[in-house]
């Protein structure tokens, strides 16, 4: 877990980036939880499959866009797809080692793969 920030800002809110226990009760890889502002994700994908573990990421960060940017599940799609790219403009722009340390894990998975 040494190579992701401990927390990321989205929007005006800083989200915790922690281990989910592998194995969890429902068997999922990671969660976004609004209530507690944290990201969890099963820290075994980075070990084992970095790309999915990377996708997974993205996956919750975009749960955490949804909740702080108050999308909504009857917005219509050009209000979404104009949320979500401001949304992940500022995420790298106040998180700027965040894609630098996703594209390392993404090259040393395809190096350790071939």
């Amino acid at each position: 877990m040494t190579e992701l920030p401990k927390t990321i800002r989205v929007s005006a809110f800083d989200i915790s980036i922690t281990d989910l226990p592998h194995g969890d009760e429902i068997n999922r890889w990671g969660d976004f939880n609004a209530s507690r502002q944290g990201i969890r994700i099963d820290h075994n994908l980075l070990k084992n499959h970095p790309a999915k573990y990377v996708d997974c990421l993205f996956h919750e960060i975009g749960h955490a866009i949804y909740w702080s940017y108050g999308i909504l599940d009857e917005d219509k799609e050009e209000r979404v797809v104009g949320a979500m790219a401001s949304a992940w403009t500022q995420i790298f722009r106040d998180n700027p080692s965040l894609l630098r340390r996703m594209q390392k894990q993404l090259k040393e998975a395809e190096r350790t793969s071939t």
